[in-house]
């Protein structure tokens, strides 16, 4: 079975900067053209022939008629590109991807550039860690009452024992082991953050064997 990627990172926003979070992202958090040409680079040139170019630049997708303060609450604060999202809870925001966590944990370029764009938005939310997941290992509900990052970090901790060493590398063990399912495993990052990538040309690495891969 194949999960979503989470990140939880800390903030200090509240009901009242809702308006002004989309501008927010799209000053500081700016990587999101290398998340979209990743993708578009794992896509079959006839997928593309006739799509538009993804929409890069963040926006406010909230649907339900909550008062800010509960959209903050539930978590339900949500923005997105075409491929990125990030929801708020109180204390918590949980950053997510139409990619998978087992994607992140084999292949590199996958792992550099939402790495990336997850620093930018450690940086402009001034985040003390970003925790790495797969969706399911951790219980979001958990995140409605948490009242800091450090209280979320011992859940994970209590939950699924010591975080891996670090994200710059995955270990051989692991990637063998996300070959055959989605490892029981969780990454920590601390300041600072300051990962900048590389991205190939698009076209340099297309797949062209007919099927898109969704990794």
């Amino acid at each position: 079975m194949s999960t979503q990627l989470h990140a939880y990172l800390d903030h200090s926003l509240g009901p009242d900067d809702i308006e002004t979070i989309p501008r927010l992202l799209n000053k500081h958090v700016t990587a999101t053209r290398d998340v979209e040409d990743y993708w578009r680079s794992q896509t079959p040139s006839w997928q593309l022939k006739d799509r538009p170019p993804p929409d890069s630049s963040w926006r406010e997708c909230r649907e339900l008629n909550l008062p800010p303060t509960e959209l903050f609450r539930e978590g339900e604060a949500e923005f997105r590109t075409d491929t990125l999202f990030v929801g708020f809870f109180t204390n918590i925001a949980c950053f997510w991807s139409s990619g998978r966590f087992r994607g992140f944990l084999s292949y590199s370029k996958h792992r550099k550039v939402h790495r990336k764009v997850a620093h930018q938005l450690a940086r402009a939310l001034k985040s003390t860690a970003i925790a790495w997941l797969s969706e399911l290992a951790f219980d979001p509900d958990m995140l409605v009452d948490a009242q800091s990052m450090d209280a979320v970090l011992s859940s994970l901790n209590e939950e699924m024992g010591a975080p891996q060493p670090n994200a710059d590398t995955i270990s051989d063990q692991v990637i063998t082991d996300a070959k055959h399912g989605v490892p029981d495993v969780w990454y920590l990052e601390r300041p600072p953050f300051k990962i900048e990538t590389e991205i190939e040309p698009a076209n340099k690495s297309v797949n062209r064997s007919g099927g898109s891969r969704r990794i």
